[in-house]
């Protein structure tokens, strides 16, 4: 379901529930869409959820716990979004989180991401300090199998950030 690249999109329907079947929900690019509706926990066959440039989203909703067979979220450019909520960053299935662009984005959001294969975070140059991109880097494990930084002017990405605490 494509109901992307609408300027005037601010609430999704709760009815979005009963669509059980949907594989994949397109809502990228609705730059006045602040909120999902609780509902959208309902969508049990849920694989592919794009948000991408909804520029006034500010939360997710805790239902999204139990989108178990999600395996792709696109947060990209969600520029108001500040936090990702403990259930969904333990998916168990999730194996992309795109979140270029999401500037208030805190680095603690992604102290529980471990499990995820591919985590593909931009970490802007905004980010408090080294020492704190280095906590952050340090929380992923080795299941982790890519990490894409950018927007670093200089930032030293050795491997023994991510397997563990920096040596010196």
């Amino acid at each position: 379901l494509d109901m992307g690249h609408n300027p005037w999109l601010k609430n999704i329907p709760r009815e979005i529930g009963n669509l059980r079947n949907l594989r994949q929900l397109v809502l990228t690019n609705c730059p006045c869409l602040q909120l999902l509706p609780d509902e959208i926990g309902n969508l049990d066959c849920l694989d592919h959820l794009d948000l991408s440039d909804c520029t006034s989203l500010l939360d997710l909703p805790q239902e999204m716990e139990c989108l178990t067979n999600l395996t792709m979220l696109d947060l990209s450019g969600c520029k108001k979004l500040c936090g990702l909520s403990a259930e969904v960053k333990s998916l168990p299935n999730l194996k992309e989180l795109k979140t270029g662009g999401c500037e208030k984005l805190r680095r603690t959001s992604f102290t529980k991401a471990k499990k995820i294969p591919s985590l593909v975070a931009e970490i802007y140059a905004n980010m408090e300090s080294e020492s704190s991109m280095t906590a952050t880097l340090s929380s992923f494990d080795s299941s982790v199998h890519s990490l894409h930084v950018s927007r670093r002017s200089s930032l030293d990405l050795s491997l023994r950030y991510l397997n563990g605490s920096p040596k010196s």
